[in-house]
């Protein structure tokens, strides 16, 4: 349910490329959340029904809060919180753990969910060491 989309504007002219989208490793995307930056860092946390536009360039360990909206240009410092109704900000004295509990809860719950597809080949004759 979050969106993380790499387009262009509207008025784009057609020939303009789309640059690529970078996003970087332990990032949490929460529920209804949207990322439209072309770089997005490491550790970073984009709570429920948050909005960062295409201009914003998050770093490491940034946290988005819920219903926050980044609409203007901006790169958005180490370890920032983004907060409340009027997207105030404040800097962590502490770096985000990443979240390793959420990732090994995946590991274990996709699989029962998501269900593999097997090729239709079959094995030749001459395989098997018959």
């Amino acid at each position: 349910m979050a969106i993380i989309a790499n387009r262009l504007p509207a008025d784009a002219p057609e020939s303009t490329t789309v640059p690529v989208q970078i996003v970087g490793n332990y990032n949490v995307f929460e529920t209804d959340c949207t990322c439209e930056a072309f770089k997005v860092g490491d550790n970073n946390i984009l709570e429920s029904k948050s909005y960062v536009c295409r201009e914003v360039e998050l770093t490491t360990g940034c946290i988005i809060g819920a219903s926050c909206r980044l609409t203007e240009a901006d790169v958005i410092p180490e370890n920032n919180i983004i907060y409340g109704s009027d997207c105030q900000r404040r800097e962590m004295h502490d770096k985000p753990y990443p979240p390793l509990s959420q990732i090994e809860y995946l590991f274990k719950i996709l699989p029962s969910y998501h269900h593999f597809l097997k090729p239709n080949v079959q094995p030749s004759k001459n395989e098997g060491g018959v």
